[in-house]
C-alpha cells in the first residue's frame, strides 16, 4: 500500500509520501522506498520535548497529514510512528501498510480540525475515474470503491464533476 499512498499522495499534489515502486528480489515481492536522512519520528520529538519554530506552519503539515489518513482509510492514525520530521520541520507520511483497507471504517475526523486550501481545492477538482486509473496497478476493486467512499465521507463527492 505503500506505492498506493505515493501514487495518491502525487495525485493531491502534497510531495508529502517519499517515493515508492513495486520490486522483485529474489523472486519475493515487496517495495522499494526512497530514505529520508536526518529525520526524527514524531515520538521522538515528543519525547525530546522538540517544539516547531513555526507552530503554525507545523499544525498545518500535521492537518494535512489527518485528511491524508481519512482518505486513505488508515487504521493506524495515531501511530506516532507514521511520521517523519525532516530538516526545517517538513512533515513526511510513513507507513501506510495499514492503509486502504477494503471496508471503510469510521473515520478519524476528530483529528481534522482544518484542512489546507490547496489541498481542498485539489480533492474537489480531482476526478473518481483519475484516482481509479492512478491507484488501479496498486488496489484492487474493493480497495479502490472503498478509497472513493472515503472521499465522499469527507464531503468532497462530486469532484472534478463537468461544470454547465
Amino acid at each position: 500500500f505503500d506505492c498506493a499512498a505515493y501514487h495518491l499522495d502525487r495525485l493531491l499534489s502534497l510531495g508529502r509520501y517519499p517515493p515508492a515502486v513495486p520490486r522483485t528480489i529474489a523472486g519475493r515481492a515487496g517495495t522499494l522506498e526512497m530514505w529520508i536522512e536526518d529525520t526524527i519520528m514524531e515520538k521522538a520529538r515528543v519525547d525530546r520535548k522538540l517544539e516547531p519554530p513555526d507552530e503554525e506552519d507545523f499544525f498545518r503539515q500535521r492537518q494535512i497529514m489527518f485528511v491524508f489518513d481519512n482518505i486513505a482509510g488508515n487504521t493506524d492514525t495515531n501511530n506516532s510512528g507514521n511520521s517523519l520530521i525532516a530538516r526545517f520541520w517538513h512533515v513526511w507520511f510513513i507507513d501506510c501498510s495499514r492503509c486502504f483497507v477494503a471496508q471503510p471504517v469510521p473515520l478519524t475526523l476528530e483529528t481534522v480540525t482544518g484542512c489546507d486550501r490547496t489541498l481542498w481545492k485539489r480533492l474537489h477538482e480531482v476526478t473518481d475515474e483519475q484516482i481509479r486509473t492512478a491507484m488501479k496497478p496498486y488496489l484492487n476493486r474493493v480497495e479502490l470503491d472503498a478509497l472513493i467512499a472515503y472521499l465522499q465521507n469527507l464531503g468532497v463527492a462530486g469532484r472534478g464533476a463537468a461544470r454547465p
